[in-house]
């Protein structure tokens, strides 16, 4: 992201004012400097302004023609991989999902771990009567 303003910039002075409040942990690094100092930031008090008229916001075309391939990312970290691994990959992810969800819904691989599975219908009920079923003495 590359910014340039005018000195004493409107804009630019409600960008730092409002840094102090946004700077909280967002539950892993690449939201966290997105959401409070990055573009995510900037673009969300962007939309506070009420005359954009004075801001200019230019294209990628645009950006490279005065300033080329900007490589950045330096603060990007595992969680960023792990994001752009989602992204490129989710349709595998979700056609994988969906026969090991079933799995676990329809053959009983929830037992496994203590959960509840359609293929068996046996209720917490069950469980009660069954037990008095064998120990009466523990029914009364």
């Amino acid at each position: 992201m590359v910014m340039v303003a005018t000195k004493e910039n409107d804009f630019i002075k409600m960008l730092i004012e409002a840094l102090p409040k946004s700077n909280r942990y967002y539950g892993i690094p690449h939201t966290t400097v997105m959401l409070s100092a990055g573009p995510t930031f900037v673009s969300n008090m962007l939309r506070r302004v009420a005359d954009t008229s004075k801001v200019f916001v230019w294209t990628l075309a645009e950006r490279e023609m005065y300033f080329g391939d900007l490589k950045g990312k330096s603060w990007h970290s595992w969680d960023t991989q792990f994001l752009m691994f989602l992204q490129h990959n989710l349709i595998f992810i979700l056609i994988l999902s969906v026969p090991v969800a079933g799995y676990f819904i329809f053959k009983g691989g929830a037992q496994a771990f203590g959960g509840w599975s359609a293929a068996k219908s046996q209720t917490p009920i069950d469980d009660l009567e069954a037990t008095e079923a064998l120990d009466p003495q523990r029914s009364q």
